[in-house]
């Protein structure tokens, strides 16, 4: 088990190794530059990985309504988007697509922020709670059988 996850880790840490390569190469930024949001990235995916990996253990062990279930992860999608856009921004401010001053008023970066956070969870809940009916629905249908 650890193994697999182990090898999900390797190969998002070099794929993303890759892409700040390219960013490098194609921005000239320094190391230096590139280290903070290298880490910013590999943050947010091991931090989704963990919430998602978690919930979905105690999914399969609790008996969640499939409302919470959608509800949990459109949280966790809510807060798993707000912490792909820190860490773009991050990474633009770093190779200096953006300027400071531009993110000092915060309806340049906050309003679309806020609003992809906020819209991207209720995509979320009703592809998974569809998802969850359905699972809910054969669960008892095999119980019962």
């Amino acid at each position: 088990m650890w193994t697999k996850w182990l090898r999900v880790i390797a190969f998002f840490l070099a794929g993303e190794l890759g892409f700040f390569v390219l960013v490098k190469l194609i921005f000239h930024a320094t190391w230096s530059a590139l280290v903070g949001p290298y880490l910013a990235f590999a943050v947010t995916f091991m931090s989704a990985m963990v919430f998602f990996g978690s919930f979905n253990a105690w999914c399969d062990r609790g008996n969640l309504s499939p409302r919470s279930v959608a509800l949990i992860c459109s949280f966790g999608a809510a807060i798993w988007v707000s912490l792909i856009d820190c860490a773009w921004a991050y990474l633009a401010l770093n190779i200096g697509l953006l300027s400071g001053s531009f993110l000092n008023d915060w309806s340049n970066w906050g309003i679309p922020v806020g609003l992809t956070a906020l819209c991207f969870p209720f995509l979320m809940y009703r592809a998974v709670y569809r998802n969850a009916l359905a699972r809910r629905t054969l669960k008892d249908s095999a119980s019962h059988a």
